[in-house]
Parts: C-alpha cells; structure tokens; sequence
C-alpha cells in the first residue's frame, strides 16, 4: 500500500481486504463488465482459484441485497448503511456476506463462503480499503486472471538452466521462462514456465505446475517446477499397474535455480526408456502437484507406452 493519505474514491480506484485472515492469501483479480474482483484463497489451496472462499466484489452498478435474503440486517459500515445477509444453496447455509455502497453509488459485495460469526465479516468489511489506479493496474498485473491461469505470460525473460547431452548424444537445454522484473510485488503469482530444446530444435514452454513427460526420438525426459524450497527429487519406475518396476533403482535429481530472481526451482531428468513414473521430494516434502504420471493420451508415445 501507498504511504501517506489513503487513496480518493475515484473511478480508476479499487477495495481490497486491508488485513487478510491468518492463513489466507490473494490469489486472483479479475476487472470485467460487472466488476472488479479479488479473490482469497487458504494458502494450502492456493491453486483452486475460484473456490476462493472470500471474494470482494467492486460492482459497476449499485445493488442491494433482496429484503427476503436471509439474515438480512442493516449494520453501520464505512460511515453508510450496509447490509449483512447469509448465504445458501440447495437449503444450506454455507456463509456470510456484506454489501455496502462507497461515495460513487458502486456496490462493495464481500462474500464469505463459510459459515463464520457475522462480526469476523463485518470486521473484515471495516478493514477494506481502496487503491488507486496505479496499484490496481499492477495487481491485475501480477495476479490478474490471465495470467495467474496457466498460459505462456507474454512478459518473461530466458534463463539458461542446464545444458547438457542424452545417452544417445542429443545436445538438450532446460530454460526457464521467468516473469520480468520478478518480483514486481510482495505477492506476484505470474506463471513461470520451463521449456526443453532438444538438438537445436526449441520445445513448447511447459507452464502448468504438473510435471511434463516428452520422447523425442530414443530420448525421454521429464521437466518441471516444483517450490524453491525443494533441493532434490526421487523419480521411481512404474508399472501401468501403478507398482514399481522391480529391479530399476531410482534416480536422484537435483532441483536447478536460476541466476536471477524466480518464484520456483526447475528440474530436467532423463528417463531410461520408462513411461510411467512417480516423481517425489526426497526429503519427505509433501508438493501436491508432484506424484504419478506419464505420457497423456493426446501424446504419440501414449499408445505404444501402453503396449509396452
């Protein structure tokens, strides 16, 4: 947040939560023809963005709650009258919300979806502050829908990760694909993704968390990211029955970092012909997004993997 004065109500301004709950982070902002968004998700889950559990929402038309919503209570929020409402679906109560109007007529929607005391709400909704344009330009930026949903980010810098030659003597290079300027906030989620070349040849950019499987030839690799914090990976052969292959040791792979700033670490390990694998962190580190995989069905080696 800027220092000094608090920002103005303005058109190009924008309300976030000013004090996020314990353990909650933001995750997404969105700004479309109903609105601007900004979505807060448990840490833990951070990557299921729109099961966000509180969602602050800066609507582009005055609304008011219906009289028969229920719950429904008149509470004194930001020197207005606003109003606490609860939450159902299918006959269930599953939260909370508040909505109020701020001095330009735009309803301020701030929604819980779990059942909590109406006080947290109310006093979430009273720590709400405004930011100008500026620093909603630079949220959009670094955590906007369009760039926090896995796709190739138009604004990376390549960093040269490993450089190496396969078995069979192809020449590869592991690049990782880094945000610019990283970090551009205390809390810029862009997407950073990882490409392997293989002989001269530039691969696709891999941007999804999940590890990538590739044959080129009689050359087979797995690539990814994982948390910065992990150092080495322990990548084991499976069966298509989902046990190990009994016999292959497994292999040690030490996570790369690259020379400038980046929110993850980057891997790149050769595969002895194996099409299904578990990729773990060797030291117990649970990563959700590590685990079994291979070859995906739309892959060309997919159908002979399966007969081997």
């Amino acid at each position: 947040m800027s220092s000094g004065a608090p920002p103005a109500v303005t058109a190009e301004s924008a309300w976030v939560l000013g004090s996020v709950p314990e353990g909650f982070v933001a995750v997404m902002a969105t700004d479309d023809a109903q609105g601007r968004q900004v979505y807060y998700q448990r840490e833990e889950n951070a990557h299921d963005l729109y099961d966000s559990p509180i969602v602050i929402t800066q609507s582009s038309a005055p609304l008011l709650p219906a009289e028969a919503m229920p719950g429904r209570a008149d509470v004194s929020i930001h020197g207005v009258v606003g109003q606490t409402f609860e939450l159902h679906g299918d006959g269930d109560h599953f939260g909370t919300a508040i909505m109020w109007q701020d001095e330009l007529g735009r309803s301020i929607l701030l929604a819980w979806s779990e059942v909590v005391p109406v006080d947290d709400i109310i006093g979430l909704a009273e720590g709400a502050v405004v930011i100008d344009g500026d620093e909603w330009r630079l949220l959009l930026r670094t955590m906007g829908d369009d760039v926090v949903i896995a796709g190739t980010p138009s604004d990376t810098t390549e960093q040269l990760l490993a450089d190496g030659v396969s078995m069979n003597g192809t020449p590869y290079r592991l690049v990782g694909l880094i945000p610019a300027d990283y970090p551009l906030s205390a809390n810029d989620r862009r997407v950073t993704c990882v490409r392997l070349d293989l002989d001269s040849q530039t691969g696709e950019p891999h941007c999804d968390t999940t590890p990538k499987w590739l044959r080129a030839g009689d050359d087979t690799f797995a690539i990814g990211t994982v948390p910065p914090e992990v150092a080495e990976l322990t990548v084991e052969h499976l069966a298509l029955s989902g046990q190990l292959v009994d016999g292959d040791a497994s292999i040690a792979v030490a996570t790369l970092t690259a020379p400038v700033a980046s929110p993850v670490a980057f891997y790149v390990v050769e595969l002895p012909g194996w099409c299904f694998v578990t990729i773990e962190a060797s030291d117990g580190t649970a990563v959700a997004s590590l685990g079994q995989f291979g070859p995906l069905p739309s892959d060309a080696a997919h159908a002979e993997c399966l007969a081997e």
